[in-house]
């Protein structure tokens, strides 16, 4: 699978996240604060460790989970303002353009 896809599919799980939030029906709620990500993703990544660890490649069901850890990790990106560090910049599609049209 090519990284847009994978990006397709974790927006898609945003959305439900958001879809959720907005009827009530999530534990996950507007104001999730940093701490309760972080113990999420961690609860989520044990649950993941722990099918994998009977599981067969592709993975399905610890790839499922891994999907919920991405947008989870998306989430708390977006609502504290996640910023782009000057040694990943440079690896920017803007910063790459730049480089192309500059030869």
């Amino acid at each position: 699978m090519k990284r847009e896809g994978v990006y397709s599919i974790i927006d898609s799980e945003r959305d439900y996240q958001d879809f959720m939030e907005k009827t009530g029906t999530s534990h996950i709620v507007p104001d999730f604060p940093l701490s309760a990500g972080l113990l999420c993703i961690q609860k989520l990544l044990n649950d993941a460790t722990q099918l994998w660890y009977s599981e067969k490649s592709p993975y399905p069901k610890t790839m499922e989970i891994m999907r919920k850890i991405a947008a989870v990790s998306v989430k708390m990106g977006e609502k504290y303002d996640m910023k782009l560090n000057d040694k990943l910049s440079q690896y920017s599609p803007t910063y790459i353009q730049q480089v192309i049209n500059s030869k």
